[in-house]
């Protein structure tokens, strides 16, 4: 008789995966979805941003146009006027040779912006003189 085993006497070799190696991928793909969900968040506030900036951008040329029409900016008040997309109002601050117009976030983008965890740069509103002096989240 021999000593050596049979194959047949071999337990057959366990297949798929152990739970470490289940657990390894598992964190992995935890980790790369935290950080691709932060990634989204902030591309969707630089988004909301652009709105505003599309409101801000298109308030301007009002005002010229008002200019040009009047002679002064008095009387070219474009305050309560939204953006395209809802996310921003405008209130506007003129003078006869001046004006200063604001783009705040609606208090739902507001809200957004805070659930999100995006930066303070992106909630601050954007600003706009007649000098074309700008402060905020401009690109």
């Amino acid at each position: 008789m021999s000593c050596r085993t049979t194959a047949a006497k071999r337990p057959a070799m366990a297949r798929g995966f152990t739970l470490i190696e289940a657990m390894i991928a598992l964190a992995i793909i935890a980790i790369l979805a935290g950080v691709g969900w932060s990634m989204y968040d902030e591309q969707m506030a630089k988004q909301r941003v652009t709105d505003g900036i599309i409101l801000i951008n298109k308030a301007q040329a009002a005002m010229e146009k008002c200019l040009l029409d009047k002679g002064s900016y008095s009387g070219c008040d474009l305050s309560g006027v939204t953006s395209p997309k809802g996310y921003y109002t405008l209130s506007s601050s003129t003078t006869t040779t001046t004006y200063t117009l604001t783009a705040a976030p609606t208090a739902e983008t507001a809200s957004k912006f805070d659930s999100a965890g995006v930066s303070d740069r992106l909630k601050s509103n954007l600003t706009l003189d007649h000098l074309g002096r700008k402060s905020g989240p401009w690109p």
